[in-house]
C-alpha cells in the first residue's frame, strides 16, 4: 500500500502555522509526549482514530471531544461543520470540534505546530472562511501516479485544503477503469482498488475527492474507442488545444453509455458532486451533422448553445437520478440550465458575476491556475469574493509585475476572452471558495510537488482566511522557513544530480525560471495567433504527449525560493559581492562543463546573461532591458531587481524625485525605454549609431524647426543633454508623453499619421540645417548588399533568390544630402488619448540624410502591417492623402515614391536575412530563426506592393493637388 509522504514530524521555526488560525495564542512551554498516554479516540471517530496513529500523535494524550450531535458521516461534504478549538497545556491538550473532520483540521495544525521538543503551549479558535478549498489534478494529458497523488493530498491535509478534484478524461486519454465499455480506459489508468484507496485516504484527511469526465467536448479517447458515439471520426490525438471531437447529443447510445459510465463513477466515488465538464465545446461536427440538425427542430433548439445547454442537462439528470449534484466549467452557463448546478469559473470573474446573478453557486478558479508559471504573490493577489472594481485593478497590477511583463498581453486577454449568455435574474447564488488547477501538458509524476510547492501552500491561507488573510510576505515566510524545499525533488532531477558535481552551478539555476501565462504550452506563433485572435492549430504547438519533458526546464519550479532571497538582497543592498562574484563564477563553471555534458548547452545563453546581471549589479556596464526577457523558454527571474537598482543610479544624473516608479516599456527591437513617473528614460544603442553624440547635436540643430512634434532631452545636473555610463552606454531622458501607441494603425488614424509626417519631413526639407550621418546605410541598398555578398551562401536560398532578382531591377534613388527622418513608422507616433490625431514622433535616432521617398515608403509599409494577402487599401489611401497635404511634391515625383514602399520592404528584409545569417547581432530575437520569419514576410509583402505599384501611383496621383505639384527645387 502507498506510504505517507508524512511520516516525519513537520517543524516550523517561527510556529506560524498556514493557514493562520482566526485566534491564535501561544506560551512559553511545551506539551512533552508521554510514554503512557491514557486518552482514547472514541470508536465512532475512526478516521481520527487512524490519522492521529498514523502521526503518532497519540503519545500527547489529546482528549478529543466532538459534537455528538452533528450529522454522522462516512464521508466528508460540502456542508460538514468545520469549527474547532484546542487548548494545549504543558499537562494536556483538548480538541473540541463541531465534527470528526473539523477534528482532523485540529490535528492537522497540531502536526504543523509540533516540534521535536513537543507541542507548544497555544489557545486556537478556528474555522475556515470558505467551504471549498481546492486543488484540481489533470491527470488525463500525462497520467499522474497513485503515489504523487497521495503525496499531494498529503501537502493539502497539511494546510486544509479540502477537495482534490481530479480530470479524469480528455482528448489525449480516459483514466477511469470502466468495466462495462473496456475500450474506453487508455494506458495507463488507475484500477477500482486504487481509487477506492485514494477516497478513503484523503477522507482519513478530511478531503473530498470529485471525479470529473469531462463532456461533451475534450472527448477525442472517448470517440477513437467507441465511434458510434461521435457524429464524425477522430483520430488518436497527442496534441493539446481544443480539439473538433465530441459527443453526439441526437443518439440515445451516448446516454445510455454515459448513464452506465457515471453509476460506475458514483461507486467509486461518494462524495455528493461529480465533475461533467463542458468546455470548449467545438460545435462543427454537429453543425455539419444531418441527426443532430433533425434533433434540434424536434426538440425546437435555436442554436447549437442551446444544444449543448440540452446535452448537459440530460446528463444532469442521469446525475440526479444517482442523488448526485453537478459541477461544470463555466462555458455551461445557460438560461435552461439545471439551476441547482455548481458552476466553476476559470474564464475571469465576468464568469462568477454571471453565474452568481444567475442564481447559481460557484467556485472560483480563474485567478488559481497554476500551470501558468506565475509567483506566488500574483495567485495571492485574488480573493473569490473580491469586487469586480478590485479585482480588474489587481489584474493591471499584475500585468505590470516584473516577472509578467513579457506577457502582459496575454495577462490583459485573460479577462477579454470570453462571451456569456443573456441569463435569468434569480436570488444570488454563492461563491463557496477557490479551486488551484494544474492542468497537466507540461507536468508528470516526477516534476508534480515542484510545481505545487510552496504556491499551494500560500493559497491555502487564501482560502480558509479569504479577505482576513495576513499579508502575503509573512504566509510566505512562514511557509517556505524551515521546511525542506520541496520545489526541487531529488526524484530523477538532472539539477540536483548536476549540483552535487557542479555546485557554483546552484546560483544560476537559484535565478531560473520558466517563462510565464501558456508561452510554453503555446509557441511563439500559436501565442500570437491567440492574441490576434486568429485560429490556433494544436498542432503546431511545440508541444505533445510525445514530448519527452527531460530538460532542465522542465525541473525548474515555477518560483525559486532562492530567487525571493536574491531579490531583497539586492533591493536592500545586502550580499550584492556575493551575488556578483557567483553570478560570474557560474558562467565560468558551466563554460568549462559543456566539453563534459553538452546538455548545458541550452543554458549556455542565459548563463552569460546572469554573468553580464553581475556586471550591472557591479556598475561596470549599463543595463539592458534585454536581461529583462525570455531567454527562449527560460527567464531570469533577478533581472529586473538588478535593471532597476542601475536605472535609479542613472537617473542621479537628473535632479528629479527618486521616489517614482521605473515601468519598462516599448520592448523594441533596437533600443529600450523606461517610464519613470512623468518622465522617459531612453537608452541609445551605441552599438548601431556610428556616432552617438551627433543624435544630440543634430536634434539640438531640427528642434526649433520641427515645432512641438519632438519633445526635447532634459539636460542633466552637468547642463549635458545625456547621461554617460561607464561602459559608454548613453541615457536621454523626455518628458513622458500619455497617449496611444499602436503597432497596427486603426483606419480612423491612417491620415493624421500620414499628415504628421509628412508635416514633419516638410519641416526638415526647408530648415537647411547640416545634419550628421548618425545610421550609416539605414536605407541603402548597395550598403545591405555588400553584407549579403560577404556571406558566401553556399546554397541559394528563396529568399536569396529574390534579393538577386530585384537587385537587377531596383529603381535609383538620389542621393544628395538631404535631411530625413528615416523611420516613418505608425509605432514612432503617439496620437492623442482620444481623439485620432497625432501629439508626437517620437524615436528621432535616424534623423539622417537620404531620399524623402524612402520616409513615404516606411510610412506605407508600416500600414500595411497585419496584412498577409491583400494591401489595405483604405489605409493606404488615408495615409497616402494625409502625407501628401502636407508634403507636396512634383509630378515627376510619382513613379519614385510609388516604388518607395516595395524598395524600404525589401531593404528591410535583407537587413533581417543579414542578421539571421550574422547571429541576430543587430535585432532582438525571442528565439533562433525570427528574424528569417520577419524577412519572409517583408519578402511576401515586398512582392503584393510589387504588383500593386500601378494602383499606388494612381492613389498617389490622386491625392497631390495641383497647389502641390511644385518640385523642391522651387521651395
Amino acid at each position: 500500500m502507498v506510504s505517507s509522504a508524512l511520516e516525519a514530524p513537520f517543524q516550523q521555526g517561527d510556529r506560524t502555522p498556514v493557514p493562520v488560525p482566526k485566534s491564535i495564542a501561544f506560551g512559553d512551554s511545551y506539551l512533552h509526549p508521554s510514554p503512557r498516554p491514557v486518552r482514547q479516540i472514541d470508536p465512532l471517530f475512526p478516521r481520527l482514530k487512524r490519522l492521529v496513529e498514523s502521526l503518532d500523535l497519540a503519545q500527547f494524550g489529546i482528549a478529543f471531544q466532538i459534537d455528538q450531535d452533528s450529522e454522522a458521516r462516512s464521508y466528508p461534504s460540502i456542508d460538514t461543520p468545520s469549527s474547532f478549538r484546542v487548548e494545549i497545556t504543558s499537562s494536556g491538550a483538548v480538541v473540541e470540534a463541531r465534527s470528526e473532520y473539523a477534528a482532523i483540521h485540529a490535528v492537522s495544525l497540531l502536526q504543523q505546530l509540533r516540534t521535536t521538543e513537543g507541542i507548544p503551549v497555544v489557545s486556537i479558535v478556528d474555522e475556515p472562511t470558505y467551504n471549498w478549498r481546492g486543488l484540481m489534478l489533470d491527470v488525463a494529458r500525462h497520467f499522474l501516479s497513485l503515489e504523487k497523488i497521495i503525496e499531494t493530498v498529503d501537502l493539502m491535509f497539511q494546510h486544509r485544503m479540502n477537495v482534490l478534484h481530479l480530470h479524469l478524461s480528455d482528448d489525449q486519454a480516459f483514466r477511469f477503469p470502466t468495466t462495462q465499455y473496456p475500450k474506453l480506459p487508455s494506458e495507463p489508468h488507475y484500477s477500482c482498488d486504487e481509487l477506492r484507496f485514494l477516497v478513503e485516504y484523503a477522507a482519513d484527511r478530511a478531503i473530498r475527492v470529485i471525479p470529473e469526465l469531462d463532456v461533451p467536448g475534450h472527448t477525442t479517447s472517448w470517440v477513437v474507442a467507441y465511434p458510434e458515439w461521435g457524429s464524425e471520426q477522430a483520430q488518436p490525438s497527442d496534441g493539446f488545444g481544443v480539439h473538433l471531437a465530441c459527443l453526439d447529443p441526437s443518439n440515445p447510445k451516448v446516454y445510455l453509455a454515459l448513464k452506465e459510465i457515471f453509476r460506475e463513477v458514483i461507486e467509486l466515488f461518494p462524495d455528493k458532486y461529480v465533475h461533467i465538464g463542458g468546455d470548449e465545446v467545438d460545435p462543427t461536427w454537429w453543425s455539419r451533422s444531418e441527426s443532430v440538425g433533425t434533433w434540434m427542430r424536434r426538440h425546437k433548439l435555436a442554436g447549437l448553445d442551446d444544444v449543448h445547454a440540452a446535452f448537459n442537462n440530460r446528463v444532469i439528470s442521469i446525475l440526479n437520478t444517482f442523488g448526485k449534484k453537478v459541477v461544470s466549467w463555466d462555458e455551461t452557463l445557460h438560461q435552461g440550465l439545471h439551476e441547482d448546478t455548481v458552476i466553476q469559473c476559470w474564464r475571469g470573474f465576468r464568469a462568477r458575476d454571471a453565474a452568481v446573478a444567475a442564481g447559481f453557486d460557484c467556485v472560483v478558479s480563474s485567478p488559481y491556475y497554476l500551470d501558468l508559471n506565475y509567483p506566488a504573490d500574483i495567485h495571492y493577489g485574488y480573493e473569490p469574493q473580491m469586487s469586480r472594481a478590485a479585482y480588474e485593478n489587481t489584474h493591471k497590477t499584475n500585468a505590470r509585475h516584473p516577472r509578467l511583463r513579457h506577457v502582459q498581453d496575454a495577462v490583459k486577454f485573460g479577462t477579454e476572452f470570453a462571451n456569456f449568455p443573456e441569463l435569468p435574474n434569480r436570488s444570488p447564488g454563492k461563491v463557496l471558495g477557490g479551486e488551484a488547477c494544474m492542468w497537466s501538458e507540461l507536468v508528470t509524476s516526477a516534476n508534480l510537488i515542484s510545481r505545487l510547492w510552496p504556491r499551494l501552500a500560500v493559497l491555502s491561507e487564501r482560502f480558509w482566511n479569504g479577505t482576513a488573510a495576513k499579508p502575503f510576505h509573512e504566509i510566505y515566510q512562514a511557509v517556505t522557513t524551515g521546511q525542506p524545499n520541496q520545489s526541487l525533488e531529488p526524484e530523477r532531477n538532472p539539477i540536483v544530480a548536476l549540483l552535487k558535481t557542479r555546485p557554483a552551478l546552484r546560483l544560476l539555476f537559484d535565478s531560473l525560471e520558466p517563462v510565464k501565462w501558456y508561452s510554453r504550452h503555446l509557441g511563439h506563433h500559436v501565442l500570437e495567433a491567440r492574441l490576434a485572435g486568429r485560429p490556433e492549430e494544436h498542432n503546431a504547438r511545440p508541444y505533445d504527449l510525445s514530448s519527452k519533458l527531460d530538460a532542465y526546464i522542465d525541473y525548474l519550479p515555477p518560483e525559486n525560493i532562492s530567487t525571493r532571497t536574491a531579490i531583497e538582497s539586492i533591493q536592500q543592498n545586502r550580499n550584492i559581492n556575493f551575488y556578483i562574484t557567483g553570478w560570474q563564477d557560474q558562467y565560468i563553471e558551466l563554460k568549462e562543463a559543456l566539453s563534459q555534458q553538452p546538455k548545458l548547452g541550452e543554458l549556455e545563453n542565459i548563463s552569460g546573461a546572469l554573468s553580464r546581471l553581475a556586471k550591472v549589479l557591479a556598475g561596470e556596464i549599463a543595463p539592458s532591458q534585454q536581461l529583462v526577457e525570455p531567454f527562449g523558454e527560460y527567464l531570469l527571474a533577478p533581472a529586473w531587481s538588478v535593471v532597476e537598482r542601475s536605472i535609479r543610479g542613472i537617473l542621479s544624473s537628473w535632479t528629479i524625485p527618486d521616489e517614482n516608479a521605473i515601468e519598462p516599456i516599448g520592448r523594441g527591437l533596437i533600443n529600450d525605454s523606461y517610464r519613470v513617473g512623468s518622465l522617459l528614460l531612453q537608452k541609445v544603442n551605441t552599438k548601431i549609431f556610428s556616432n552617438v553624440e551627433s543624435i544630440f547635436d543634430n536634434e539640438r540643430q531640427i528642434i526649433d524647426y520641427t515645432g512641438d512634434w519632438i519633445e526635447a532631452c532634459m539636460p542633466t545636473k552637468s547642463e549635458s543633454p545625456f547621461h554617460k555610463s561607464s561602459d559608454g552606454s548613453y541615457f536621454r531622458l523626455r518628458r513622458f508623453v500619455e497617449g496611444r501607441v499602436f503597432d497596427v494603425l486603426p483606419l480612423e488614424c491612417c491620415r493624421a499619421a500620414g499628415g504628421a509626417f509628412g508635416s514633419f519631413l516638410q519641416a526638415l526639407r526647408v530648415s537647411d540645417v547640416p545634419l550628421t550621418g548618425t545610421l550609416p546605410g539605414l536605407h541603402d541598398f548597395d550598403f545591405h548588399y555588400e553584407k549579403f555578398d560577404s556571406l558566401n551562401l553556399t546554397k541559394h536560398t528563396d529568399e536569396a533568390a529574390y534579393f538577386i532578382d530585384y537587385r537587377a531591377r531596383m529603381p535609383s534613388y538620389d542621393q544628395s544630402r538631404q535631411p530625413i527622418h528615416g523611420d516613418c513608422k505608425v509605432s514612432n507616433l503617439v496620437f492623442h488619448p482620444y481623439e485620432n490625431t497625432v501629439r508626437k514622433i517620437i524615436d528621432l535616432d535616424t534623423v539622417m540624410l537620404g531620399h524623402p521617398a524612402w520616409d513615404f515608403g516606411d510610412l506605407i509599409r508600416s500600414l500595411c502591417r497585419g496584412s498577409v494577402e491583400e494591401l489595405p487599401w483604405k489605409k493606404i489611401s488615408e495615409g497616402v492623402q494625409g502625407f501628401f497635404s502636407t508634403y507636396p511634391i512634383s509630378a515627376s515625383e510619382l513613379s519614385t515614391f510609388a516604388l518607395a514602399p516595395e524598395y524600404i520592404a525589401c531593404v528591410l528584409a535583407l537587413r533581417y536575412y543579414n542578421d539571421h545569417h550574422d547571429g541576430d547581432r543587430y535585432f532582438k530575437v525571442a528565439y533562433r530563426g525570427e528574424n528569417l520569419e520577419r524577412c519572409r514576410q517583408r519578402i511576401s509583402l515586398a512582392q503584393l506592393l510589387s504588383q500593386n505599384a500601378g494602383r499606388l501611383k494612381d492613389v498617389i496621383q490622386s491625392s497631390i493637388t495641383v497647389g502641390s505639384h511644385s518640385s523642391r527645387e522651387t521651395q
